[in-house]
C-alpha cells in the first residue's frame, strides 16, 4: 500500500526573522503539534544562513489511503497553498511577505507504506530479483522508505550489473 503525500516548494526571497525562541532553521525542521513532518532547507549546502532559499514541506497522509486520494484531488491550489503557509507561519510569522513562489505537488502514491512481512518476508528478494536486462534499485523493495535504503539497493543494483556485464 502507498501513502499519499502534498509536497510543496517555498521559494523565498529572504530569511525569516529569528523570534529569539528556540533554534534558528536548521536543514530539517520539524514542527511540535503539527500534521506536517515540517520542511527542510534545499539551499543549505551552500553553507549559508542569509539570503533567498527554498524550503521543501511535507505532509503525509496517514489514515485511509484511498480516503486521502480523494481528499488531495478535491482541494485546488489555494486551498493547499493556505495549509502550507499556515503550518509555516506557526514558527515563522513573517513568512508570507517573503515568499517569492509556492509549488505545491500531490502525490496519490508518494511513499510505500512498511506493512506486516515487507521487511522480513520471502517475497523481499522476489521482489529484488532483475526483470531481463533492467535491475530494480529503490526503496520499495526493502518495504520502507528510506534514503539508506534506496542507497544500499543501489549499489547491490550495480554490482549484479557490472556482474552480468563482466
Amino acid at each position: 500500500e502507498y501513502g499519499a503525500w502534498a509536497v510543496a516548494n517555498v521559494h523565498l526571497r529572504g530569511r525569516p526573522r529569528e523570534r529569539g525562541k528556540g533554534a534558528p532553521p536548521a536543514w530539517d525542521n520539524v514542527f511540535r503539534d503539527s500534521p506536517s513532518l515540517g520542511y527542510v532547507s534545499a539551499t543549505h549546502q551552500r553553507g549559508r544562513d542569509r539570503g533567498p532559499t527554498v524550503w521543501t514541506w511535507y505532509y503525509p497522509f496517514t489514515g485511509d489511503a484511498r480516503q486521502a486520494r480523494t481528499q488531495l484531488a478535491g482541494a485546488g491550489y489555494a486551498e493547499w497553498a493556505e495549509v502550507v503557509l499556515a503550518d509555516l507561519e506557526r514558527a515563522h510569522p513573517d513568512l508570507r511577505g517573503l515568499v517569492e513562489h509556492l509549488e505545491i505537488g500531490l502525490w496519490g502514491h508518494g511513499m510505500v507504506r512498511p506493512r506486516t512481512g515487507a521487511m522480513f518476508g520471502t517475497d523481499r528478494a522476489v521482489r529484488a530479483r532483475p526483470v531481463g536486462p533492467i535491475h530494480l534499485a529503490h526503496t520499495d523493495l526493502s518495504g520502507i522508505a528510506l534514503f539508506e535504503e534506496a542507497f544500499d539497493h543501489g549499489l547491490r543494483a550495480a554490482r549484479e550489473v557490472a556482474e552480468a556485464l563482466a
